[in-house]
């Protein structure tokens, strides 16, 4: 299984741009073909690039007086996939959660298309020892719909009306609006982050979404000046002192890949130091993860979040007592 292919490298990219160019409009003439080639592949490349273009072996180009234009039907051109990606997109067509971006009709289409194709692995080939045991049920047809309306809401900018259960079990009315939506690897739950609207007034806002019951487009409108949901100004910080045994910076690093963070090594301590960056909101988040590497990884401040480690092991402590 090939990982590389030359029909990813400049020259693929060089010819497509220059198609494009050429497709309407006029075409285009053999000084800006040179000139293209020469800036954006290598220098000689031209001397072998237009005779196929023009009359060769692709012959790609028809000349229409001094100009070229494209022969092609369509002036965009796409990449073909490789054996390699078409076997990574057939492994996520077996998880789940595939069902929350595409429909039925998509899978079917893309399931005969791949139907030849080995996986590039298995979800059985791996095993997962410390996430939840009850997490979102993403074959529910209601989930689907409210992850579908979510995601849409967010990319319009439109509010929504939630009718969602409350810890205690109540229902509650809310009317908020989406801005991103969180994936939780070590609860195996998506969470909807955003801006509760209360007439005039917004404050931020964290969904489970499977806890809500309803969902519809809702009758207020968001404000005309919105603060983001994240920035940073609101960010908080937290910094983590990472042992260098039992693999723990990959691993931190893998933990926090969608978080920016700043790490360095410390050559006398033989520790690495990563501030990490997050929305107040996934504080929560952030704290149950880190809890997640033991003793490994020590947390160093701010004062507030050492204070809610110890709460949480405290508690646990008398859980097992």
């Amino acid at each position: 299984m090939e990982l590389f292919s030359e029909i990813y490298g400049c020259y693929y990219h060089v010819v497509a741009q220059i198609l494009r160019r050429a497709h309407g409009g006029g075409g285009i003439g053999s000084g800006e073909i040179s000139r293209f080639i020469s800036k954006n592949a290598f220098s000689e490349s031209g001397l072998h690039l237009l005779p196929k273009l023009l009359k060769g072996e692709w012959d790609l180009l028809a000349e229409e007086g001094e100009r070229h234009c494209s022969k092609l039907e369509h002036a965009n051109t796409s990449l073909p996939l490789t054996n390699l990606q078409k076997s990574w997109l057939k492994a996520l067509l077996r998880d789940p959660r595939i069902r929350l971006f595409l429909d039925e009709e998509q899978l079917d289409r893309m399931q005969k298309y791949l139907a030849n194709i080995t996986p590039l692995f298995e979800h059985s080939d791996f095993h997962i020892f410390d996430a939840a045991a009850d997490g979102d049920e993403y074959s529910d047809e209601a989930y689907i719909q409210h992850f579908r309306m979510i995601l849409s809401a967010i990319k319009q900018k439109k509010p929504l009306l939630a009718q969602y259960e409350s810890g205690k079990g109540g229902r509650v009315a809310v009317h908020f609006l989406a801005q991103k939506l969180l994936y939780s690897q070590k609860d195996d739950k998506f969470r909807a982050v955003g801006l509760r609207l209360t007439g005039s007034r917004s404050k931020p806002v964290l969904l489970n979404l499977a806890r809500i019951k309803d969902l519809a487009q809702s009758d207020q409108s968001a404000p005309q000046q919105l603060p983001p949901c994240a920035n940073s100004e609101s960010k908080r910080t937290v910094r983590i002192a990472i042992s260098d045994e039992r693999n723990a910076l990959e691993r931190c690093m893998l933990q926090f890949a969608s978080y920016d963070k700043q790490t360095v090594f410390d050559e006398a301590s033989g520790r690495y130091f990563c501030d990490i960056s997050y929305d107040p909101l996934e504080e929560a988040e952030v704290l149950i993860r880190i809890l997640s590497f033991g003793p490994v990884i020590k947390v160093l401040g701010p004062a507030h979040f050492l204070e809610q480690i110890r709460s949480r092991v405290r508690g646990q402590m008398e859980r097992m007592q």
